[in-house]
C-alpha cells in the first residue's frame, strides 16, 4: 500500500529506527528492503503485526492470515496511520470495502477473467495452444497469502 500517509510516514523515520509504536499502542515494523525480508531468518519478521513499513522500495506491507479479510485489515492499518498522522481516522478505503466476506461478492477474480479473456482470445486468433496468463494481483495474492 502506497499511499500520501504513508509517504508522509516514511519521510518521517529515522535512518536506523526499525520500529513506530503509534500513541495508542500499535506497531509497526519498519524493514530496509524487500530483500531483507527474503533474504533474512524468518525470526526477523515479526510476521503476527501484519503489517511493515517498506523503506527502500516506500511502501507499506500489509498481510493477513485470511485473504478475504485482508482488505479490512489495511483499512483498519490506514485509519491508525491517518489518526497518528492527522487525528483523523476516514479512510479512503471506507466506502470501496464491501462489509461481507469476497468469496460471497458478485465479482469475479481477476485470476478468472484474465483466464477467460485469453481463452476467449486464443480461440479468436485460431491459435492451437491455449495460453493463460497469471495477472500481477493473483501473484500479490498469493504473496499476501503466505
Amino acid at each position: 500500500m502506497s499511499t500520501e500517509t504513508t509517504r508522509i510516514i516514511l519521510s518521517l523515520l529515522q535512518p536506523n529506527q526499525t520500529e513506530l509504536v503509534l500513541p495508542n499502542g500499535f506497531q509497526v515494523q519498519v524493514i530496509d528492503s524487500l530483500a531483507d525480508i527474503a533474504c533474512s531468518p524468518s525470526s526477523s519478521v515479526k510476521k503476527f503485526q501484519y503489517v511493515a513499513f517498506i523503506r527502500e522500495e516506500g511502501f507499506l506491507l500489509v498481510w493477513h492470515d485470511e485473504l478475504d479479510k485482508i482488505l479490512l485489515h489495511a483499512e483498519d492499518v490506514e485509519s491508525k496511520l491517518l489518526s497518528f498522522i492527522c487525528g483523523t481516522s476516514t479512510s479512503v478505503f471506507a466506502s470501496s470495502i464491501p462489509r461481507y466476506p469476497l468469496q460471497r461478492s458478485p465479482l469475479h477474480s481477476a485470476a478468472t477473467r484474465t483466464h477467460q479473456f485469453t481463452t476467449r482470445r486464443s480461440k479468436e486468433a485460431g491459435d492451437a495452444v491455449n495460453q493463460t496468463e497469471v495477472p500481477a494481483d493473483g501473484e500479490t495474492a498469493t504473496l499476501l497469502n503466505r
